[in-house]
C-alpha cells in the first residue's frame, strides 16, 4: 500500500520528466558545446518547472555534452547549476551530477526552491553516502521547506536514513505553526504514513488550494484501504466456525521411533489435545532442540521466526542503543557491554557492567541474549520499560527508554599522548575495511609512533573485512585464516593478505581483546598474533572458531517463485577483492541461483510505476540491464515475498595461520563455568573490578545531584581548551581540575577525593565528546587494560613510559594493579 500510496502522489503532484529522443550520437563535441551555450544562455532563475525543462533539453544533446557541461557548471547562477547537475545525472555521470547537485541543495543563499528541488533529485538518484551528507545538515538547517526536502530525501535514499527523514517530518506535523504542520502532513501522506496525518489532512481537504487537492487524494486512499480491510473482516468473520475436536492422528513410522512413541503418547492422553494437534508447530519445535544439541550456532528457524528476523532488519524498528550480551563475569546475566554514543542507553545514563533484569515485566533470567533482544526492539519512537541493577545498588531500578533507530558506528579513532594511535573497530561491515585505511592514512600525516587496535566486545562480522584489515599490516600472500570442511562439501579455502598495506611504515601494534571478542575479530587478532606481527593484550577472547552457512529446506518452503536465468558478469578477479574492476577480463552468462531475486530498483522518471527503457538504475548483478523481481504466488496476500523455514549450518572451521582453531566450549574450571578455547594473549590484564559497594552507591546519590554536572559545564563555559585537555588526560589527580578543593568541600558525601574525580572526569569526558558530536575512545585514565597495552608498546618502541608526557602517572597505576592481582593470587 505504502508503495501504490508514493507511486500516485508522485505521479500526479511532482513534473514528469520530458525526454526527447534525439541523434545525440551524430553531435560532435564542438556542436554540443555550441549547443550548451545557447541553452544557457536563457536563465530560468527559481523557476523550477523551467529548470527541469532545461535540464532535459540539455540531456537531449547525450554524452557528447559532457565536458561542455563540466565547463558550464562551474560559474553557473544557481538555476542553471540546478538544470546541468540534473542533465548530469540523466546521463549517468552520476559523481559529478550529484556533486553539483550538493552545491545547489547545500547552498543557503540559493533560493528554497531550487535546493528542494535539488533534494528531490539527490533523494530519487543518491547514494548512501548522499544521506549521510544530508543527515550531517538537516538539523542544523533553517529553511523549512528545505529542511522537509531532505528529510524525504533522507527516506527515499536507503533503510538506515528513513527513520530519521520520517521522525522530521513528525516533528513539523508537531508544529504550531499551520503551514509547517500542513507541510509535514503531506509529506508524511507522500511516504505512505497517512495514519499519522489523519487529522491535518482532514483540516486540509476542503482548501481549494493544490495542497488540498493533495490532501483529499491522500485521504481516499486511506479510504480505499480502509474498505478492503472492512471487506477481508467481514469476510473473516462469515467463514464457518472450526468443526468439533477430532481424534489426533497417530505417527507412521518417520524412522525415528522415540519421537514417533511420544508423539502418539501425547496423542492418547495429553490434557489438552489441540496443542498436539499442531503437528507443524511440534515438529518445528523438535527441529529447533536437533540443532540445538550439535552447537550452539548452528539453529533452525520456522518459517515464522526467519520472516520476524527479516521485519527485525526493518529499519523502522529500533532498539535501545547499546551492545549487551549475557555476560560470564557477571553469571551470564543479561548485561549492558557498551552503550551506543547518542543512543537511548547512553542518554539515560546507564552504564557498561549494568545487568538488565527485566524488560517490561519479563524476567531476563534464564533467556538468551536474542531472546532479551527481542524484547527491546519494537517500532522507533515507542517506549518500553527495563529494569536495571549496578553493583552497589540496594535494588533494582527503572527505567522507561524510547526507542530509536541506531546507527551502529564502525570506527572510533583518535591520537593518544605520546603520539600513540588507538582505533576502536565496534564491528566488521562492508565498510570497515576502507575506513580503517582511512585512519591509517590519518596516522601517517600525524607522524603515530605506535598502534593500538581496540577489539574488546567486537563480536565479529564480515569475514572479507577481517581479511582485507589484517593485508594492512601483513606483507602480500601472508595466510590470514584458512576455512576447512568435510572433504568434497566444503573445500578448503585459504584467505591471504593482498600486501595493501606494503608501503606503510611497520610500526609496532598491540591488540585489546576480551571475552566478548569473537569471529571475524579473532580471525584478525589470531593472524597479527601468530605472524609476530602484533602483540595480545588483555583476556582469551570468546573462541568462535567455525562458519556457518544458511540453507533454505524444501521441507519447510517459502512462497513458490519462478527462477529465471538471469545474466551474470563472471570475471577473472585479478585482484581478489571479489567484485569486478575495470580492466580485468569477464563474461557474461546466464544462470539460475535458486534464489528469489526481487526487482532492482530504478527511478521512475516519468511516474507511470513501471520501469521504462532508459530510466536509470541499480544494477546489481553488473548485467547492464535492468532486472524485474521473479515471479512468485503471494499465498498469504501480503504483497511481498516470504522466505521459508532455514537452517544455519556450521560448514566449516576457522584456522589461524599458525593452524590454531579457536572454537571455545563451557568447561568447569575451579569450580567456575568459564569458557575456554578462544585466542591466548601475550599479556594479561583483567579490567579494573576493585571497587566498594558503598561507594558505588554514594557516587549514585552525588549523580543524583546536579552538583557535578553543574560543576563541569561551568568549567568547560570558562575553559573549554582546559578541558579539552582535562578529558584526554587529567593524570588522575583531582587538582588538576580549577577549583576541585573547593567544590569538593562544598559537597555533602563520604567519597574520597580521588571517587569525585571519576565521576568529574566521567561527566568531562561527555560534555567533550557531544561537543564534538562523538563519543571519545582511549581512556588513558581509567581504562586499565588500555594502561597495559600502552605499556606493552613503550616496551616495543625501547622507550619508558614515564617518559611519555601525559602518561607520567601510568607506570605507578600499573605497579598498584599488580600487587593487588599478587595479593589476591595468594588468598
Amino acid at each position: 500500500m505504502r508503495h501504490l500510496v508514493r507511486t500516485l502522489v508522485v505521479a500526479l503532484l511532482l513534473l514528469p520528466a520530458l525526454v526527447v529522443p534525439t541523434g545525440a550520437d551524430e553531435i560532435e563535441e564542438g556542436a554540443a558545446a555550441r549547443k550548451v551555450e545557447d541553452l544557457l544562455r536563457d536563465d530560468p532563475g527559481d523557476d523550477v518547472r523551467a529548470v527541469w525543462l532545461l535540464a532535459t533539453r540539455l540531456k537531449q544533446l547525450d554524452t557528447a555534452a559532457l565536458p561542455a557541461l563540466h565547463k558550464a557548471e562551474t560559474d553557473a547562477t544557481p538555476g542553471r547549476r540546478l538544470a546541468i547537475g540534473r542533465a548530469l545525472v540523466l546521463l549517468e555521470d552520476y559523481i559529478r551530477g550529484l556533486e553539483v547537485l550538493r552545491s545547489v541543495a547545500g547552498n543557503t543563499d540559493v533560493p528554497g526552491a531550487l535546493r528542494a528541488a535539488a533534494l528531490s533529485v539527490i533523494g530519487n538518484e543518491g547514494e548512501p553516502e548522499d544521506a549521510d551528507w544530508i543527515e550531517e545538515r538537516i538539523d542544523l538547517e533553517l529553511d523549512p521547506h528545505t529542511k522537509l526536502a531532505m528529510a524525504k530525501a533522507l527516506w527515499d535514499l536507503n533503510r538506515s536514513s528513513k527513520m530519521k527523514g520520517k521522525e522530521v517530518m513528525l516533528d513539523f506535523l508537531a508544529s504550531t505553526d499551520p503551514d509547517l504542520r500542513a507541510l509535514g502532513a503531506l509529506a508524511l501522506g507522500e511516504i505512505g504514513a497517512i495514519g499519522d496525518a489523519r487529522g491535518v489532512l482532514n483540516e486540509l481537504k476542503d482548501e481549494p488550494t493544490e495542497r488540498g487537492r493533495s490532501a483529499q487524494l491522500l485521504i481516499s486512499l486511506l479510504q480505499r484501504q480502509r474498505v478492503i480491510e472492512n471487506l477481508e473482516a467481514a469476510a473473516d468473520r462469515a467463514a464457518p466456525a472450526p468443526e468439533p475436536s477430532k481424534p489426533v492422528e497417530p505417527m507412521a513410522n518417520s524412522g525415528w521411533p522415540l519421537l514417533d512413541e511420544i508423539w502418539n503418547r501425547l496423542g492418547e492422553a495429553y490434557a489438552f489435545p489441540d496443542k498436539v494437534r499442531d503437528r507443524r508447530k511440534l515438529e518445528d519445535a523438535a527441529a529447533a532442540g536437533l540443532t540445538k544439541a550439535l552447537d550452539e550456532h548452528t539453529t533452525y528457524m520456522s518459517p515464522e521466526a526467519y520472516g520476524e528476523l527479516m521485519d527485525s532488519l526493518d529499519p523502522s524498528y529500533g532498539g535501545i542503543g547499546a551492545y549487551v550480551q549475557n555476560d560470564p563475569d557477571n553469571g551470564q546475566r543479561f548485561t549492558i557491554s557498551r552503550p551506543i554514543y547518542g543512543g537511548p542507553v547512553y542518554n539515560a545514563d546507564l552504564r557498561a557492567g549494568d545487568i538488565v533484569v527485566m524488560v517490561e515485566d519479563t524476567p531476563t533470567l534464564g533467556l538468551t541474549a536474542d531472546e532479551c533482544v527481542k524484547l527491546l526492539r519494537g517500532p522507533a519512537g515507542t517506549k518500553v520499560r527495563i529494569s536495571v541493577v549496578r553493583p552497589g545498588w540496594t535494588e533494582p531500578r527503572e527505567y522507561t527508554l524510547t526507542r530509536a533507530r541506531i546507527t551502529i558506528p564502525t570506527t572510533a579513532y583518535d591520537v593518544l599522548p605520546g603520539g600513540i594511535g588507538f582505533v576502536q573497530l565496534q564491528h566488521f561491515s562492508e565498510e570497515t575495511a576502507d575506513e580503517v585505511g582511512r585512519v591509517l592514512d590519518d596516522f601517517q600525516r600525524d607522524g603515530v609512533k605506535g598502534l593500538i587496535i581496540d577489539l574488546r566486545g567486537n563480536t565479529g562480522g564480515y569475514l572479507r573485512s577481517a581479511v582485507d584489515i589484517a593485508s594492512q599490516f601483513l606483507p602480500e600472500g601472508t595466510t590470514v585464516v584458512t576455512e576447512t570442511g568435510r572433504q568434497g562439501i566444503w573445500p578448503e579455502r585459504r584467505h591471504v593478505s593482498d600486501g595493501r598495506g606494503d608501503k606503510r611504515p611497520d610500526l609496532p601494534v598491540v591488540v585489546l581483546v576480551n571475552q566478548s571478542t569473537a569471529s571475524a575479530a579473532e580471525i584478525l587478532a589470531g593472524a597479527l598474533k601468530d605472524t609476530g606481527r602484533a602483540k595480545l593484550v588483555g583476556q582469551m577472547t570468546y573462541g568462535k572458531g567455525t562458519a556457518q552457512v544458511p540453507l533454505p529446506l524444501a521441507s519447510r518452503p517459502g512462497e513458490t517463485f519462478t527462477d529465471q536465468p538471469r545474466a551474470v558478469r563472471r570475471f577473472e578477479d585479478r585482484n581478489r577483492n571479489q567484485q569486478w574492476d575495470e580492466g580485468e577480463p569477464f563474461t557474461i552468462v546466464m544462470r539460475e541461483n535458486h534464489e528469489y531475486d526481487p526487482a532492482e530498483r530504478f527511478t521512475d522518471e516519468n511516474g507511470n510505476g513501471t520501469y521504462d527503457r532508459g530510466e536509470p538504475f541499480a544494477d546489481d548483478n553488473g548485467n547492464g540491464a535492468w532486472d524485474p523481481a521473479e515471479p512468485f504466488e503471494d499465498a498469504n496476500g501480503n504483497g511481498k515475498w516470504d522466505p521459508g523455514g532455514t537452517v544455519k549450518m556450521t560448514v566449516a572451521r576457522y584456522l589461524t595461520p599458525s593452524g590454531f582453531n579457536p572454537n571455545g566450549e563451557l568447561k568447569v574450571v575451579d569450580g567456575r563455568i568459564e569458557r575456554v578455547g578462544g585466542i591466548a594473549v601475550d599479556v594479561g590484564q583483567r579490567p579494573d573490578g576493585d571497587f566498594d559497594f558503598w561507594e558505588i552507591h554514594e557516587q549514585r546519590k552525588l549523580e543524583g545531584t546536579p552538583a557535578v554536572r553543574d560543576y563541569v559545564n561551568k568549567l568547560y563555559a570558562e575553559q573549554p581548551d582546559r578541558m579539552e585537555e582535562l578529558a584526554r588526560s587529567d593524570g588522575n589527580d583531582p587538582d588538576a581540575y580549577p577549583g576541585f578543593e573547593a567544590f569538593y568541600a562544598g559537597l555533602d558525601t563520604k567519597l574520597d577525593r580521588d571517587a569525585v574525580r571519576w565521576l568529574v572526569r566521567f561527566h568531562t569526558r561527555r560534555v567533550v565528546g557531544n561537543a564534538h558530536g562523538r563519543e571519545l575512545v582511549g581512556d588513558v585514565v581509567d581504562d586499565l587494560q588500555l594502561q597495559r597495552a600502552l605499556q606493552v608498546l613503550a616496551q616495543e618502541l625501547g622507550v619508558k613510559l614515564g617518559d611519555i608526557d601525559g602518561l607520567a602517572f601510568v607506570p605507578a597505576m600499573l605497579e598498584t594493579s599488580d600487587k593487588k592481582a599478587a595479593e589476591a593470587a595468594t588468598r
